[in-house]
């Protein structure tokens, strides 16, 4: 299976890297892309390079779209390119995922359309005006979702993470820990 990752300067580095260490773990092929090959620069200042274009881009089996830095998505979220890019891919994808923000540029692409789809909570207030109904993700109990069957090929790794923690715990990386 061929995984494929479009990548930007500003991306979210755990969001490029964990999937693509797991992922090669499970003896799976990744592909990273970019606009310009060359170096990306992840969200922290640390670059890793890339060698080869969106036009490049072989015919993936599945495509995850990480998150980043809110300046660098607003500009994506308009760059018909890029959005073309993934209407393009995830088409011919058995599955189309992201992580984090990388949920706001599926759905710029009117990718997660009758879907319901999650993000970062600090999101939330952009997408009911632009694009599709979000879940913030960091409630008590979050709401009862649709298998991933019935949800057809949209995965979103937020979610996954949000439904496997504890009742009463709150995101760490927002400086709460767990409610007594």
């Amino acid at each position: 299976m061929l995984i494929g990752m479009p990548v930007y300067d500003d991306v979210e580095m755990i969001d490029v890297t964990a999937p693509t260490t797991c992922s090669r773990w499970a003896g799976l092929d990744v592909e990273l892309v970019t606009e310009k090959p060359g170096l990306v620069r992840f969200r922290n200042g640390f670059c890793f390079e890339v060698t080869k274009s969106l036009k490049q881009a072989r015919r993936w089996d599945a495509i995850w779209v990480p998150g980043g830095d809110v300046t660098a998505l607003k500009r994506l979220m308009g760059d018909k390119v890029f959005l073309e890019f993934l209407k393009r891919q995830s088409a011919r994808a058995k599955y189309v995922a992201s992580v984090c923000e990388g949920t706001m540029l599926l759905a710029a692409a009117k990718l997660l359309d009758g879907y319901t789809a999650t993000t970062h909570r600090a999101f939330i207030p952009c997408s009911p005006l632009r694009f599709i109904p979000l879940d913030a993700g960091h409630r008590r109990t979050p709401p009862p979702l649709p298998s991933p069957a019935a949800q057809g090929h949209r995965h979103r790794g937020g979610e996954r993470w949000h439904r496997q923690r504890p009742a009463g715990w709150e995101s760490p990386s927002h400086g709460q820990g767990p409610r007594e």
